[in-house]
């Protein structure tokens, strides 16, 4: 909700908020999670691709949001997450 309210507060000054919702990203914080390989397997289970995110495949949906593709596009939530939401 704060993502729409500021979307439409600032949208009159021509100010986009948008936001990225991920799931589990591989980075150095998530590591100790997917040490072990069996945890690691049942946590990549839960993901419809069956694998981890990367940071790489935040940053396309952060690229996105700042290019001029998404120059209509204001309020949003884009879910990065391999699928999980969908289920």
């Amino acid at each position: 909700m704060l993502t729409k309210t500021i979307a439409v507060h600032d949208a009159q000054d021509k100010i986009r908020c948008n936001c990225i919702a991920p799931a589990i990203v591989e980075t150095s914080l998530t590591a100790s999670l997917t040490r072990d390989a069996t945890v690691r397997v049942a946590i990549e289970a839960r993901h419809p691709l069956v694998r981890l995110g990367t940071p790489e495949d935040i940053a396309r949906a952060a690229v996105y949001f700042a290019s001029d593709e998404s120059c209509w596009t204001a309020g949003s939530v884009l879910t990065v997450d391999g699928g999980v939401m969908a289920q």
